[in-house]
């Protein structure tokens, strides 16, 4: 299972409102630049405890600390995950976040062998300052071995790659090296996202696995005209907008994505929304689950493939 937002059941109404479920109540709210800013939808914590972190252990033979997961600051790719030696470590697409099964098995497992903490019953893993050990978790994967996920997404190594080797990120559209991502892709056979161009059947979602989608009835930016929601209300307690607040974090995009796809604007409410090639992005309440698209369809409501959206007639 993935992990659940808890959130009410559905009922059918039109456009941009789409299909709408009780607002969930909110405890806090984020204010970038005076604008008041509506959380991210809640979840519930992961099924498996959080790895211990400490930064207790050395290495006896060097005598310097001994860490587990690391962060490789420079090279071809900057602040990417690594194992303990060095080897780059990498995310896919495939996977649906939070869920104790990984999509890379079998035939793809031998070329992307799953990577799990090499410490013993009782030693605490040790990881590099930056790493938030709270996104850190472990699942029992179907084929019985162990395997650490991050911000939810299974972490595999390339097969043979050596220290510093990064050249599978952006492998094939689905492999990417493992970073702390403003916004990542996912993917289904059950469904075509709008823009959808290929086989792929991409989407995009936030960095935890979450989809994002878009209303065809908002309007992108015309002349010096910026964009425009057609979402408020009730609407917008539904559909709660992506706000700027995600952006305090990290602003890294999945090296497919260009970076200038993603832009800001002002509503007419105060809130700072995040757009995708100008179209305002938003959640949806009634997506219980990581991996859910429930909201795709409904109405004027599009979870949206990032290549192929906002490229021509493509939706």
């Amino acid at each position: 299972m993935g992990r659940k937002y808890g959130l009410s059941a559905c009922v059918v109404l039109v456009g941009c409102t789409g299909y709408l479920v009780e607002p969930a109540q909110s405890s806090f709210a984020l204010a970038i630049d005076g604008a008041v800013q509506p959380p991210v939808p809640p979840m519930e914590s992961p099924a498996e405890p959080v790895v211990e972190a400490t930064s207790a252990r050395h290495d006896a033979e060097v005598g310097v600390m001994a860490l587990d997961l690391r962060i490789a600051h420079g090279g071809q790719l900057a602040d990417y995950l690594t194992d303990g030696a060095g080897r780059a470590l990498y995310m896919f697409v495939d996977d649906v976040p939070d869920r104790d099964e990984a999509a890379c098995a079998g035939d793809c497992a031998r070329s992307f062998p799953p990577f799990d903490l090499a410490i013993g019953p009782d030693e605490p893993a040790l990881f590099e300052a930056g790493i938030d050990a709270r996104e850190i978790s472990r699942m029992h994967r179907q084929d019985g071995a162990w395997q650490v996920r991050y911000k939810g997404h299974p972490l595999y190594y390339q097969a043979g790659a050596l220290p510093g080797d990064v050249s599978a990120d952006g492998l094939d559209g689905r492999w990417f090296a493992a970073r702390d991502y403003f916004a990542f892709l996912s993917t289904t056979a059950s469904f075509e996202p709008a823009g959808e161009g290929g086989t792929q059947r991409l989407f995009l979602t936030d960095g935890f696995g979450r989809t994002l989608y878009v209303c065809l009835d908002d309007a992108p930016p015309a002349g010096p005209l910026g964009p425009t929601s057609a979402c408020s209300g009730t609407c917008l307690a539904n559909r709660p907008p992506f706000s700027a607040s995600a952006s305090l974090r990290t602003t890294r995009l999945p090296s497919s994505l260009d970076p200038f796809s993603l832009g800001a604007f002002v509503r007419s409410d105060g809130i700072v929304q995040l757009t995708y090639r100008g179209w305002p992005l938003y959640y949806f309440r009634g997506d219980a689950v990581t991996g859910d698209t429930s909201g795709h369809n409904q109405g004027a409501w599009r979870a949206i493939d990032p290549i192929a959206f906002g490229e021509g007639e493509t939706f």
